[in-house]
């Protein structure tokens, strides 16, 4: 009777394991579903995190940038230029030639030399690319490559200080600028008549945007955030959201529009000198 039982359920379990080809077929339809209603939510939290990172980044870099005015009047780094400026020779806290991340070295870590610091197309055979340090310059959602030239690669950085309002060489002339800084120049906090509401550095993700390279350490207006994007995205984050650091040193991810006064007739259109968080002093 027993053995008559256990040969019974044997057989009847057996064939419960078994499933119809049309049964398979149900369960990779429904995996399918469920996938492809999940795989938007999980690159939305993918982007997010890579957001919070960068505004991690940025706020980072106010806190090394800090550090740097209180040994230097006070004073923003300047960008950085390749050639000095006589004109400007008053802002004796400028090495001539170093890039703003350059000079921010002394206090994040990577203490680079004077000579490294000087060289205007720095590669990564000169330095330390591994150091932790280098990550705060770039933003995670940033994902261009970056241009080699005379045989050099560099590493990516994302970030530029705010320059708006340049014209040719700028702060030379400073009617004509009315950001924070350019080339070889800068201003200190006293200078900015609301600290809270300008930025002090923006994302402008280039091919052309390398650490220890002295192009695009500026930014002149604020489309140039998106003008570089080789193929038609028009933000770094979303649409025309970008992460920015401000002058007292907190960070908010907003869109291009809400930075400016100044209208715009599409996506793709040149700002005009709109001011609002851009400008340094107001009329």
């Amino acid at each position: 009777m027993i053995e008559s039982f256990i040969f019974w359920y044997s057989i009847t379990s057996r064939h419960k394991l078994k499933f119809s080809l049309i049964e398979l077929l149900l369960v990779m339809a429904i995996l399918t579903i469920f996938s492809s209603l999940l795989s938007p939510v999980l690159k939305e939290s993918l982007s997010s995190t890579r957001t919070i990172l960068c505004l991690s980044n940025l706020e980072n870099l106010g806190g090394i940038t800090s550090l740097y005015m209180e040994d230097n009047n006070q004073y923003f780094p300047p960008p950085g230029w390749n050639s000095a400026v006589p004109q400007l020779e008053v802002r004796r806290h400028i090495e001539f030639g170093v890039t703003w991340d350059d000079r921010l070295s002394d206090y994040d870590g990577r203490e680079l030399t004077s000579d490294i610091k000087k060289k205007v197309k720095l590669g990564i055979h000169e330095i330390n690319k591994d150091h932790s340090s280098y990550k705060l310059y770039v933003c995670p959602n940033d994902d261009l490559v970056r241009t080699p030239k005379e045989n050099l690669t560099f590493l990516p950085r994302t970030y530029a200080i705010n320059g708006h309002g340049l014209k040719n060489k700028g702060f030379l002339n400073q009617t004509t600028a009315t950001g924070i800084g350019s080339g070889c120049f800068s201003v200190s906090i006293d200078e900015i008549e609301d600290v809270q509401g300008t930025i002090y550095m923006a994302e402008v993700p280039a091919r052309h945007n390398k650490v220890g390279t002295y192009t695009q350490t500026a930014i002149k207006v604020p489309r140039e955030s998106f003008r570089y994007f080789p193929d038609n995205r028009t933000g770094l984050h979303s649409d025309l959201k970008f992460t920015y650091l401000f002058s007292d040193g907190h960070v908010e991810l907003l869109s291009i529009i809400d930075t400016v006064s100044s209208k715009y007739d599409s996506v793709l259109s040149s700002f005009k000198q709109g001011d609002k968080m851009w400008t340094r002093q107001y009329d």
